[in-house]
């Protein structure tokens, strides 16, 4: 079995380390120790093959680790001679400057899974169950995995990532390792192998996975522990099987685990499924208890130089996705110890990928790969799928499925949709067409989904209308079509619904049914993916091919805040009326989608909504990744979200003052009869400078990046008259915030510091500051500083700061004199200033006015 390594494979002969180095990053650095795979060659080890490498032909004595007791089996690979070069010191320098290292291996072409070192009671088990020749992926991963190395499986779904991963852990665990009985007995309490999917029915489906192989007699030594099922009973199976395996999502097993029912401290093995979606924000406690508490052997965290951090745990990890972006990257790199990225026909050092610049994981500098591409794309998405997009209206969506599903002969269709509140109603309509149809979403009971999975896989019903919930794990062979009913959120969500089929080299197409306003997301998407998706429409049982080049994109893209109503709402609508594709944000997910409905309605197309909460930095972190997957740049961001810092408790008596340059005025000053009216607390203040000072820092710090790839970057602060250095009383606050030279970022944060501090001892009054409405006040002097401390350090990008007036909206109780529409004539008049006009300037409604 013969296969080629790589030619630019360069090895330093002599005393000095091993220097690796990667196209497009030439920094040398010593190899580490323990990766035999690029470790040092001498002149005396003869031709360049696995067994050099450090992998074992198959015909060699098996030995095993005494740490892990893992079989080291692989196959030896003769590479010619002409395919070696060894380079002398004195030459290497001028090499290295020509040919850039790129560190690639594709050393396993396995025509079955005996050349994997695979036992051959689990080889009879798998030629039982029809698997004769294992996938690409599976022969990269195995012999890697059974090396002992801690790895990062990526390949397309339904390649055979999770026989990739079981295989070798089972030849190690139970009734299928044949060295067992050479070998310390496991204790029965022990568990051996714990492996985490982000989802029930991901779980349920591995559990199966296992069960095949272990047979009936064995099928005990696998346990699930996934959430929705009844906890007593879990913790009983666990008391009374002894399994040496687990799998389950990460609030089940880190409960259980919690509660002492579930021991893992002996672990060997820690399997994280679909890891990029474990890494969100909605799993991060419980993935941290589980990665504190697997391999935890106690005494582990004693120093010991000499054992890496991740194997003091005494635990092999392995993360498993068909996507794996930069998060991944970092995550393996802090859990586990000189991990390695395996994918289909190649293993790589995960030191090939940086924070600097687009992540590429494909081992390639190919110049096609741009900074908006997508990481790992290609490899993502299934070879043998046909990628497609319709152009419907929103109300004849349903229809289109239909005739779509007709055209393609799908026999087996799974239709994406992305709210749950939506699929009862597709359903309905498809039903109503003669199509058996039937929803899969979180919210049904686990015995319902199962019956509904049942029947789909069983044929009795030809499209699972459901939503994110099915987009990663589940494995249904027979799917032969998937549509999006609505656009996957970016890239990655789009190769995660596309593997639903043509798993496992079977066709299979993908269908995107999108607005006429979305075909640019399309496109851009399609230069992401690296995949062609063609324009088409289905007419007389028919797929069309066509051609379909309309589009309003104007090449410039705006993200406003707070869009869903006032202010906000109107700034979106007249920067989509001038051809400017609009990002429509807002914390509430329904009123923002209801907005742009709206908007819609009006005939305004170019408006896409993203949820946002600026004062967290999860949802900051989420936008702007989604800018930069669907439009690649960012050319102007309109900060107006606000909080108030008030609670306005009396409306009718604040509207006896007239109009709000004067309550202003005399705010401070009639304190005391405004006491009943407005309520602060320091709870209050705290959320005003958390949202209108820290949380518009947060946003613009995230979105610099893409405002800077802009030829025409504007930033708009919305602030408030309120935020007029005048209404502070304190002159030392009102210097260091007026003296523009001098302004600094840190000055500007010691200032809102301090009115917190004295907010919360009481001291306002004491120490010069406003007594009414004061957070809101104190939020918007320090953005609008923060507006001239920005012009200052980007003088290429147009950044004010603008006072649109006394608006009638939810903040002033709807007590202005001005409605919304006039309120959003002054910020979108300077977010369309040209490319000359004026930066670092404060606008009172339409004119610059002092700070």
């Amino acid at each position: 079995m013969t296969a080629l390594v790589t030619t630019r494979l360069l090895f330093l002969v002599g005393d000095s380390l091993s220097v690796k180095k990667f196209s497009r990053f030439p920094r040398a650095a010593p190899l580490p120790k323990n990766i035999r795979l690029f470790s040092r060659i001498s002149h005396d080890n003869g031709p360049l093959t696995l067994t050099s490498l450090g992998f074992m032909s198959e015909h060699e004595t098996t030995t095993r680790d005494e740490k892990y007791n893992l079989p080291q089996i692989s196959s030896t690979v003769k590479v010619p001679k002409s395919k070696v070069k060894v380079v002398r010191s004195a030459a290497v320098r001028s090499v290295i400057a020509r040919n850039p290292l790129e560190i690639e291996a594709a050393p396993f072409s396995a025509k079955s899974f005996a050349e994997l070192g695979l036992p051959s009671l689990l080889i009879e088990r798998l030629e039982r169950e029809g698997f004769a020749v294992p996938t690409d992926v599976q022969s990269s991963a195995i012999p890697t995995i059974l090396k002992s190395h801690d790895v990062v499986i990526q390949s397309y779904t339904g390649s055979g990532k999770t026989l990739a991963y079981l295989l070798p852990i089972l030849s190690g665990i139970g009734a299928l390792n044949e060295l067992q009985n050479t070998v310390k007995p496991r204790k029965k309490m022990d568990i051996e192998a714990v492996i985490v999917a982000p989802s029930r029915e991901l779980g349920m489906q591995i559990v199966r996975e296992v069960e095949k192989l272990l047979g009936p007699e064995d099928r005990k030594l696998v346990q699930q522990l996934v959430g929705g099922a009844n906890r007593s009973r879990q913790e009983e199976a666990l008391k009374k099987n002894k399994p040496a395996i687990v799998v389950g999502t990460p609030g089940r097993i880190a409960e259980i685990s919690a509660s002492g029912k579930l021991h893992t401290h002996d672990c060997r093995y820690l399997v994280l499924d679909e890891v990029d979606e474990l890494l969100s924000f909605n799993f991060r406690e419980d993935m941290h208890r589980i990665l504190e508490h697997v391999g935890k052997r106690p005494g582990s965290g004693k120093s010991d130089s000499k054992i890496p951090t991740a194997r003091k745990a005494g635990r092999q990890t392995i993360m498993v996705s068909a996507t794996v972006p930069f998060s991944v990257v970092r995550a393996a790199r802090s859990w586990g110890c000189d991990p390695l990225l395996v994918q289909a026909k190649k293993v790589l050092t995960l030191d090939s990928v940086t924070p600097s610049g687009p992540v590429n994981l494909t081992g390639t500098s190919s110049a096609s790969t741009t900074t908006s591409q997508t990481p790992s794309a290609v490899q993502s998405l299934p070879p043998a799928l046909k990628h497609y997009y319709c152009v419907a209206r929103l109300q004849h969506k349903i229809d289109t499925l239909r005739r779509c599903v007709h055209a393609l002969d799908a026999k087996s269709v799974i239709a994406f949709m992305n709210h749950s509140r939506q699929l009862k109603d597709a359903v309905f309509k498809l039903e109503a067409r003669g199509m058996n149809a039937i929803e899969l979403h979180g919210d049904l009971g686990k015995l319902a989904r199962s019956t509904i999975l049942k029947k789909f896989k069983s044929g009795q019903v030809r499209v699972l209308v459901t939503n994110e919930l099915s987009a990663r794990g589940l494995d249904i062979p027979e799917c032969d079509l998937v549509v999006n009913l609505d656009l996957p959120t970016d890239s990655i969500h789009y190769a995660h619904r596309a593997g639903r089929t043509g798993r496992l080299g079977r066709n299979g197409s993908v269908v995107t049914i999108c607005e006429e306003r979305e075909v640019f997301i399309m496109k851009k998407m399609q230069k992401q993916l690296a995949v062609p998706i063609q324009s088409c429409d289905f007419a007389e049982g028919k797929l069309l091919l066509t051609e379909n080049e309309k589009t309003s994109d104007t090449g410039r893209c705006a993200l406003v805040t707070g869009g869903n109503k006032g202010i906000g709402l109107e700034t979106c609508r007249k920067l989509a009326a001038t051809g400017i594709t609009v990002i429509l944000t807002a914390r509430n997910e329904i009123n923002g989608t209801e907005a742009v409905e709206k908007l819609k309605l009006s005939g305004l197309s170019d408006v896409v909504f993203h949820q946002l909460d600026i004062s967290d930095q999860a949802s900051i972190s989420a936008v702007a990744k989604f800018v930069e997957t669907n439009f690649g740049k960012l050319d102007i961001l309109v900060n107006n979200a606000a909080a108030p810092g008030i609670v306005i408790a009396k409306p009718d008596e604040l509207r006896s003052f007239k109009d709000g340059a004067a309550f202003g005025e005399v705010a401070d000053k009639y304190a005391d009869l405004l006491e009943g009216i407005l309520v602060q607390d320091y709870k209050l203040a705290e959320d005003c400078l958390r949202t209108n000072y820290y949380g518009v820092k947060a946003l613009i710090a995230e979105l610099l990046p893409l405002l800077q790839l802009s030829s025409s970057a504007r930033i708009v602060n919305v602030t408030s008259n309120y935020g007029e250095l005048h209404f502070i009383p304190n002159e030392e606050v009102k210097e260091e915030l007026g003296n523009v030279e001098h302004l600094t970022e840190e000055k500007i944060d010691g200032i809102v510091k301090w009115f917190l501090k004295d907010f919360k001892d009481n001291k306002l009054k004491a120490n010069g500051w406003p007594i009414t409405v004061s957070a809101y006040k104190i939020s918007k002097a320090a953005i609008a500083a923060y507006t001239r401390f920005l012009a200052k350090t980007y003088p290429h990008m147009i950044i004010n700061c603008v006072h649109p007036g006394y608006v009638q909206t939810d903040i002033t109780s709807k007590t202005g004199p001005l409605t919304p529409e006039e309120g959003a004539r002054a910020p979108t008049m300077v977010a369309l200033l040209p490319d000359d006009g004026p930066s670092g300037l404060y606008f009172y409604e339409m004119q610059p006015s002092a700070f």
